[in-house]
């Protein structure tokens, strides 16, 4: 076969771009496989420096740090290890406490007090925690202290710092309970208040309570020496009588204070409480009326008694001329409605008035019971 100049001169150039065609493709796979691989290259790199280093890490600590039991004339102060488990440097930026008697701090190598620290990977440092006994009103401290850190799974973290002071006297019991008592009765109870220290120590006085009013009274006296329970340290009664004649229904509670000549303790509180029980009860204890009322307005505001028997009120009065108190029965015998309503000739301005009453049941018990009534009288037109 015989193959013309034409034919020839068609397979060259038909060959020469088939080479052309195969070096593009070929140029382009290897710069994409090249792209891939840089890639693959920069992930793994990022992936690598990313284990070296996930940040500082504070390390587990204890919900309490117990101080144990500290002396009552200096501060204390106990140290507490703080470790860095991460792979990075951790910050302790700030350490705080819920309370001034009790402080955290770091030290430098001049033993300065700083509120914050850098720990390395895997690096330590104490932690010094500091409690001052005369700043604790009482023999026992609960407080709160918290440090703030660049750990990013814990920016902050909180743990208790418990510590019991030295006492230098006691009381005993820790606190008077007076039982249970029907509305009306009297009770009466002994604490014993004893020197423990070494150092001089002498009650001046005892005085009652915010609530004390016409409710209780307190009183202390001496032991005899013979009574001491530890010769050379004296003692003293502490007296208790109480009157609920006065009280609602429910617990009573309140502090009375011992004032004494112990220097970290001048005065001290001491709680009593004491439960009332009545035959009735009365709700709610303060009727106020929000919004201001017209003169001559009824039934502007009430409180219902009731109890587990028959009853009846008597002796009702009320100390603001302004304001009209009556008795609504109701359909059980063993309840009734104080009803509130304003005078007709009732001037302007807030009636803050007193009402007072009697509650007689069926089987002849008398209570004397008092509450407040507040209601607003708006200017007449």
């Amino acid at each position: 076969m015989t193959v013309s100049p034409q034919q020839i001169a068609s397979l060259v150039t038909g060959g020469v771009a088939a080479i052309a065609l195969f070096a593009v493709l070929y140029s382009g796979n290897q710069s994409s496989n090249a792209t891939r691989s840089d890639s693959t290259t920069i992930q793994v790199a990022n992936a690598a420096s990313r284990n070296e280093d996930t940040g500082g890490r504070l390390g587990a600590l204890e919900p309490e740090f117990d101080m144990g039991t500290i002396g009552n004339k200096k501060e204390t102060e106990k140290k507490l290890t703080i470790s860095n488990t991460g792979t990075g440097t951790l910050e302790i930026k700030d350490v705080r406490t819920s309370c001034g008697c009790t402080k955290g701090y770091f030290k430098d190598r001049r033993k300065d007090k700083m509120k914050t620290t850098k720990l390395k990977p895997g690096e330590s440092t104490d932690l010094f925690i500091s409690v001052d006994p005369f700043r604790v009103p009482g023999f026992e401290s609960q407080k709160t202290l918290t440090l703030f850190t660049s750990d990013p799974e814990n920016a902050t973290m909180s743990f208790d710092v418990l510590a019991k002071v030295e006492p230098e006297f006691e009381i005993e019991p820790e606190q008077l309970h007076l039982g249970e008592l029907n509305k009306g009765e009297t009770a009466k109870g002994q604490a014993i208040i004893r020197q423990l220290g070494d150092s001089e120590f002498e009650v001046i006085s005892v005085r009652a309570g915010a609530r004390a009013a016409e409710t209780y009274t307190a009183a202390i006296t001496p032991r005899p020496e013979s009574e001491w329970r530890s010769p050379g340290k004296q003692e003293w009664n502490l007296d208790i009588s109480f009157d609920s004649s006065a009280q609602r229904k429910g617990l009573f509670r309140d502090r009375i204070y011992v004032e004494s000549n112990c220097k970290r303790l001048r005065t001290y509180g001491y709680m009593i409480n004491v439960d009332v029980q009545t035959f009735y009860s009365v709700i709610p204890e303060m009727l106020h009326r929000r919004d201001a009322v017209e003169s001559g307005a009824a039934s502007v505001t009430s409180a219902v008694v009731t109890s587990d028997q028959p009853i009846t009120i008597e002796g009702l009065t009320c100390s603001d001329a302004g304001l009209i108190v009556s008795v609504k029965q109701v359909d059980s015998p063993n309840s009734a409605v104080l009803d509130i309503g304003v005078a007709q000739d009732a001037s302007p301005g807030v009636k803050n008035a007193t009402i007072e009453f009697t509650v007689v049941s069926a089987a002849g018990d008398r209570a004397d019971h008092s509450v407040r009534a507040i209601v607003a009288v708006k200017e007449s037109k």
